[in-house]
Formats: structure tokens, sequence, C-alpha cells
């Protein structure tokens, strides 16, 4: 599964979250510096449920940006 999303302009990385099914919290799967995100490890089929949002780290203080949620289905 590969995802892209619009870059933030001054974002220093993204966190990617991940829905865990069974108590139903995101948890936190990934810090990157792109707007690219590939998860190879998925069976075909599967239905994921993932939020992005940016960090913007400015003189050691984190700001962050509105979270993009979004459900993705792999190829069978």
């Amino acid at each position: 599964m590969k995802i892209d999303w619009d870059k933030s302009k001054g974002s220093s990385y993204y966190e990617i979250f991940e829905l865990d099914e069974n108590d139903g919290t995101y948890n936190e799967i990934d810090r990157i510096k792109t707007n690219s995100y590939i998860n190879t490890e998925l069976d075909s089929g599967s239905k994921v449920s993932m939020k992005i949002r940016a960090v913007y780290d400015r003189n050691g203080k984190k700001y962050y940006s509105n979270y993009k949620s979004f459900s993705v289905t792999t190829k069978s």
C-alpha cells in the first residue's frame, strides 16, 4: 500500500497513525520527512484506517496540523 498527500509547507516531519480495530484507538506507526508512505506488510484485501498530521518543530517547540484521516483497502 502506498499513500501520498500534499506537502505541508515548513513542516519538519509527518506522524502516521493506524487504527487498532480491537480497541478503537489510533497508534503512531511512523514518523517520516517525505509526503509519501509505503507499507509492504499488509495482506491483500486488508482495510486500514489511518490519519496523518504535519509537525512543525520551531526552536524545540512543536506545533501540529489538523489530522487528515482516510481508509484504504489493499488490492486482492
